[in-house]
């Protein structure tokens, strides 16, 4: 995070984060958040996620290619020219990444805020501690405050307490594209014999993934995540994503509805870096607690 000699500013704060937040381009505009593009690498090519490859593509062309796909940090250089650019033109920035346990993007943004060009104590970086739309909820709740007017010091600290009461589950259809990653070691509880179970995954407090439960279908998958949100209640906000899964998707939303969840609820796709790790099929909840 930018230095604990920051002075009080009066500038203006606009939110920076990775595309990793899988955060809908209409909400991500509608807020003026700037999304630095992750890349993933499938079939040869190099895409910039979201920018190049929309979702129901990258999972089209996922199942459809044989070769192992990667995924990898945006550049400094990306990170640095959005910091240069933002502060340029007055503002100063809250730069909020997937969690450090699982990317190294933090850690390149935390370098790209004290390159030449950027002024330190105009940029804050936030370690979001999750990852998909749990992220982007703590990215949506800083956008929110920034908006309404609050300093960089007070955007920083809300999207910090946002952080610790974001939190997901999500059921995978098999565990063979983790095991193709070579992810394998960053989700605990995990066995390479059983990719025929229902994984449900979820990330820790601290920031780490870990697979939780195995069943032996999607529907048990899909009610277990509808009684581990019920126990995350009373939630703020509410987010369904799905890897090329609409169907699952929409019985989930269904299955919900004796929650009252909080509206609207959020739906989209799992963006190509997360879909590349899990695969198609997934599907899960990303929430925000009520404070």
């Amino acid at each position: 995070m930018a230095g604990a000699t920051r002075k009080t500013s009066q500038r203006p704060v606009k939110v920076v984060i990775d595309s990793g937040a899988d955060i809908p381009p209409d909400i991500a505009a509608g807020l003026d958040i700037t999304i630095i593009p992750l890349l993933v690498h499938i079939g040869g090519k190099t895409y910039q996620d979201g920018v190049d490859i929309s979702g129901q593509a990258f999972y089209e062309e996922l199942e459809a290619t044989r070769s192992v796909t990667t995924t990898s940090l945006p550049s400094l250089d990306a990170l640095t020219q959005a910091y240069r650019r933002l502060t340029g033109d007055g503002y100063d920035v809250v730069s909020i990444h997937i969690s450090s346990k699982l990317s190294g993007t933090f850690n390149a943004a935390l370098m790209a805020s004290t390159a030449d060009g950027v002024p330190p104590e105009a940029v804050a970086v936030v370690d979001s501690r999750s990852l998909s739309m749990a992220h982007g909820w703590v990215a949506i709740r800083a956008a929110e405050a920034a908006r309404e007017g609050k300093s960089l010091d007070e955007v920083e600290e809300i999207a910090n307490r946002a952080s610790s009461r974001v939190g997901l589950f999500g059921a995978l259809d098999t565990l063979e594209y983790v095991v193709r990653s070579g992810r394998l070691g960053k989700l605990p509880g995990t066995v390479g014999n059983m990719l025929n179970i229902k994984p449900i995954l979820t990330v820790r407090p601290g920031g780490d993934a870990a697979i939780i439960e195995r069943l032996r279908s999607s529907e048990k998958a899909l009610a277990r995540i509808v009684e581990l949100t019920a126990e995350q209640q009373p939630l703020e906000r509410l987010a369904i994503l799905h890897g090329a899964n609409e169907k699952g998707a929409d019985l989930l939303l269904s299955m919900l509805q004796p929650l009252n969840p909080p509206q609207p609820v959020v739906t989209g796709h799992i963006g190509a870096v997360l879909g590349t790790h899990l695969g198609p099929g997934a599907v899960g909840v990303c929430f925000l607690r009520a404070e």
